[in-house]
């Protein structure tokens, strides 16, 4: 009966999916630009994003030295990471470049 219940218990972590990473900020990709990339348009308070210092109306241009061209790009990067894992973003706040660290979270349940 242990070996049932613990072969059980074994089957039911090996099949739960990983759970997504989240970084807490929503991008759009920039069109027309001087510099290719994607404008952060919203950043969720106390999210990775926020943590790392990301902001609305950053222009991020790379990420794992990286280029960003599209905010598929982000959503793969982000998408294709797991919780706990550090993305350096390189990215122009005003002009200026920035370079800032996140460590992506847990997506919140709902």
């Amino acid at each position: 009966m242990k070996h049932l219940v613990l072969s059980s218990l074994l089957a039911c972590v090996i099949a739960a999916p990983a759970q997504a990473a989240w970084l807490g900020s929503a991008v759009d990709s920039r069109a027309n630009s001087q510099f290719p990339g994607v404008v952060v348009r919203s950043v969720a308070v106390g999210s990775p994003a926020a943590l790392a210092g990301l902001r609305e109306g950053d222009l991020i241009v790379a990420a794992q030295m990286r280029p960003l061209r599209s905010a598929a790009d982000f959503d793969r990067l982000v998408r294709a990471a797991s919780n706990g894992t550090r993305v350096s973003f390189a990215l122009l706040r005003n002009g200026t470049p920035v370079e800032v660290t996140a460590v992506l979270g847990a997506t919140p349940l709902r």
